[in-house]
């Protein structure tokens, strides 16, 4: 178990994963169970903003799939089997072991255009930002149903959470 997933108190880590499974429920069918770390690729349904959508579309859209990547990260780790989870994802990515659990699901969730090396680097840049954005959710528990409605709230969203952790991990290491 990480140190994140320990954080959580009993009643907290309950609510979590129960917000998560709700905002789950199509992914993961009837049971409303975890698929196997190999199928785990094919059950994320991508988010895509339609041709035509405005800013708020598009970032309506960009939350909800940051609340699906909060939603599965907080179901994998409760299942004890994140290693194997990250393997898989990396494994379908055709990621090195470097990548993290939530860098993985994002790619999964919110696919970028790649086919230039600046692209490429530019949509890593992007995915580790949005990492860091998840990070905050999760350390600040929020319950992943509510983080599209957080999100468009005036000085919210997945770049100023991303700014806040890479903060909050800049005074943790200058200590």
């Amino acid at each position: 178990m990480t140190h994140a997933a320990r954080k959580c108190g009993p009643g907290d880590n309950g609510k979590l994963t129960s917000s998560a499974k709700g905002v789950l429920q199509r992914e993961l069918g009837l049971s409303g169970n975890l698929p196997e770390p190999d199928e785990l690729p094919y059950a994320i349904e991508a988010v895509s903003a339609a041709p035509g959508w405005g800013r708020l579309e598009i970032k309506r859209a960009q939350l909800r799939a940051f609340q699906k990547a909060h939603a599965w990260r907080l179901l994998i780790i409760s299942s004890g089997r994140s290693k194997q989870y990250a393997a898989a994802l990396r494994k379908h990515h055709g990621l090195s072991k470097a990548s993290t659990l939530i860098g993985c699901l994002l790619r999964s969730l919110i696919p970028l255009k790649a086919d230039t090396a600046a692209d490429k680097d530019r949509a890593s840049q992007r995915y580790a930002e949005w990492t860091q954005g998840v990070r905050y959710l999760h350390r600040k528990q929020i319950l992943p149903s509510k983080v599209v409605k957080l999100g468009m709230k005036k000085g919210e969203g997945i770049s100023i959470w991303a700014k806040r952790e890479r903060r909050r991990r800049a005074a943790i290491n200058d200590v």
